[in-house]
């Protein structure tokens, strides 16, 4: 089960925190144990020493606190091979997301356009997620156009449903027979979003920084 912590990384990555759980260094902390400089580590509160403390943004921890924290960082890190992957998630969805989009408006009878940052947030979570939990610049590159298209289709399949609406109050038999790729819907769903209200810039705005910010690589500073 997902704990709140992890969800609000999600959404908004924090420094690294570090988590061991209950494990702890024992007295002595190394084989040059050097009791007068002994000090409490700062992550799993296990003994550490001069001769094998290490620093966690400033924080004196032990040696094995060092090392896991170093792999935790290490294992999530992207590389330009997990772009792929990455990718195809943050299409998925991206589509999905869209998808849930148009059954929102279609059920409320509003575009509801605020649901465009909900795209973009999961269109970050979908290319973290399917490239391995991964972060870093390449699964970022992947997310923020992902996040884009789906919200272009968003609002392209909310234009499709609406303009069929409105058909049928003229000629049913013609809104039945309108496709999803009709020139009329095309030029309906350019009609209306052929330009950007400061709202829709807002919304805009914030849903590609959830894209980019959910995957952004965390720091530490760990010596």
């Amino acid at each position: 089960m997902l704990e709140l912590d992890t969800i609000f990384g999600w959404l908004v990555p924090r420094p690294y925190k570090p988590n061991r759980g209950s494990a702890k260094s024992p007295w002595p902390c190394c084989d040059k144990a050097d009791e007068k400089s002994a000090r409490v580590c700062h992550v799993c509160r296990g003994a550490t020493c001069n001769q094998c403390h290490g620093f966690f943004n400033g924080h004196w921890i032990c040696g094995p606190c060092r090392d896991h924290i170093k792999a935790e960082l290490e294992r999530e890190r992207a590389e330009f091979s997990h772009f792929p992957l990455a990718l195809a998630g943050g299409l998925i969805a991206a589509c999905v997301s869209a998808t849930l989009w148009c059954w929102l408006a279609i059920k409320s009878g509003m575009v509801v356009g605020f649901a465009a940052i909900l795209v973009g947030y999961l269109s970050g979570l979908g290319a973290h997620l399917m490239s391995g939990k991964r972060r870093g610049a390449p699964v970022q590159w992947a997310a923020v156009p992902c996040a884009a298209l789906g919200i272009v289709l968003g609002h392209y399949a909310i234009s499709f449903y609406f303009y069929k609406v409105q058909l049928a109050y003229i000629d049913r038999a013609a809104a039945e027979a309108v496709t999803f790729a009709d020139p009329a819907v095309v030029g309906y769903f350019c009609d209306h979003y052929g330009f950007l209200t400061p709202f829709d810039a807002i919304t805009l705005s914030v849903a590609m920084g959830a894209a980019l910010i959910l995957p952004m690589q965390r720091t530490a500073a760990v010596r």
